[in-house]
């Protein structure tokens, strides 16, 4: 793969890709042109904390802004298509040149390789792989990128569990990531606040317990200028605590955009309100007590073609680990799925689980004699008066004495359901 660098050069041979000063390319591979790099360009930046008419970056926090980095995966337009891309980009020391603040120095890596997925990008947090200051030893040359040469940071399962465990609000923000993902309509979009690196710790807790089909196609940055129009399919903006009070109207608005789903644990910010996913909350309990094996086994337990299907998931997980909880709207998806068709009639039968009624609405699709089981239920439990008084039971006998009469069933083999059912419709007819 092919890496680069950018920051606010010095003007002179050798201190920038061109030998031009300013914000420019510092570095890249043999060969590579500004032009070419000029798709990447805009993504490599560092955001400025000051919106006020001084650029400086405010002297309270200049030397606490390294825990601020910002980590962008994205897909940028070429000429062949996309080429999707990783930059790590961080606050640099004051322009030498000016002795500006607010200078930025990004590292760049594009033409990733095929097997690289949002969760390699993720585990590159806090990698000792990332050059992140300017030197007078780096060279406008660059060598090309091998996988031999990357190094992977400080995510993985141990230190996820542990980042859960330190803090309830990053568990609320993992969970209101996991109901996100298992929920995300075509086109809608995740806002998280807060630092940049919960945010990277809680993508990537989400590609460890949920398919890649949910999670491989997005887009993210870890750190972003709060706007009302990002390109991200996840951004995290920083606290308006950390930015000027200007931000606090695209805090106040990104809530009421139907497209966009917010989360802050700030008390004075409204976070979205997402529907119930049980499945969400049960991953949360697993990721904190590092039973990940237990996802594991559920996915391979599943066929592959309902990977990419929240609510399929959540479907199958009920029937799997939980077959007493199933409700009545579980039971009517289940028997759209082929694969949980079979359960489903098994548990609709339940007496203890369903009433008549529930079962009654699902009639025509059981075979014959889980409708007979049906029908001497109805007639057990109810007195003729109630039935002849009730149309959907009314309309129900008559129907099925009207088959069984078509089927021509000879008169030894008449049941006491058929004798019943003349006897309401008797009744009924009078």
């Amino acid at each position: 793969m092919n890496q680069a660098y950018f920051t606010f050069c010095c003007s002179g041979a050798g201190n920038s890709l061109s030998g031009l000063g300013g914000d420019r390319a510092r570095a890249a591979v043999k060969g590579t042109s500004e032009t070419e790099l000029a798709r990447y360009k805009q993504y490599c930046n560092y955001p400025q904390y000051s919106q006020t008419s001084k650029s400086e970056l405010p002297a309270e926090i200049a030397a606490n802004v390294q825990p601020f980095a910002k980590l962008v995966f994205g897909k940028a337009e070429t000429g062949s298509g996309f080429q999707r891309f990783l930059a790590h980009s961080v606050y640099a020391h004051p322009d030498k040149e000016t002795l500006r603040e607010g200078n930025y120095f990004s590292h760049l890596l594009y033409s990733l390789p095929n097997a690289w997925t949002v969760r390699t990008a993720l585990q590159m947090w806090g990698s000792p792989f990332w050059v992140t200051q300017d030197s007078d030893e780096i060279s406008p040359e660059l060598s090309p990128i091998d996988d031999s040469d990357v190094q992977f940071g400080i995510i993985n399962e141990n230190s996820f569990v542990e980042f859960l465990r330190s803090d309830s609000e990053r568990q609320k923000k993992f969970l209101f990531l996991l109901k996100s993902l298992l929920t995300l309509k075509s086109g809608d979009k995740i806002v998280l606040t807060g630092l940049p690196g919960e945010a990277a710790f809680c993508l990537w807790g989400a590609t460890r317990c949920l398919p890649l089909q949910l999670w491989n196609s997005i887009t993210f940055s870890t750190h972003e200028k709060p706007s009302l129009s990002f390109s991200f399919d996840v951004v995290n903006y920083p606290l308006s605590t950390t930015f000027e009070n200007q931000d606090e109207y695209i805090f106040s608005e990104l809530p009421r955009r139907p497209n966009i789903r917010f989360y802050s644990s700030a008390e004075q910010l409204v976070s979205t309100t997402l529907p119930d996913v049980p499945f969400a909350d049960e991953i949360l309990e697993i990721s904190v007590n590092g039973k990940f094996q237990l996802l594991d086994e559920f996915y391979k337990n599943i066929p592959a073609a309902y990977y990419n299907s929240g609510s399929a998931l959540q479907l199958f997980w009920t029937f799997i680990n939980h077959p007493k909880q199933i409700s009545f709207n579980d039971i009517d998806n289940a028997l759209k799925v082929p694969e949980l068709k079979k359960q489903a009639v098994e548990t609709l039968m339940d007496n203890a689980l369903f009433s008549l009624d529930e079962q009654l609405r699902f009639y025509s699709l059981l075979d014959a004699s889980r409708q007979d089981a049906l029908l001497n239920r109805l007639i057990s439990e109810n007195s003729i008066e109630q039935i002849r008084n009730n149309e959907q039971y009314s309309k129900l006998l008559i129907s099925a004495l009207t088959i069984l009469e078509e089927q021509n069933i000879p008169k030894k083999k008449t049941t006491l359901l058929q004798k019943f059912l003349q006897i309401i419709i008797g009744f009924i007819k009078k």
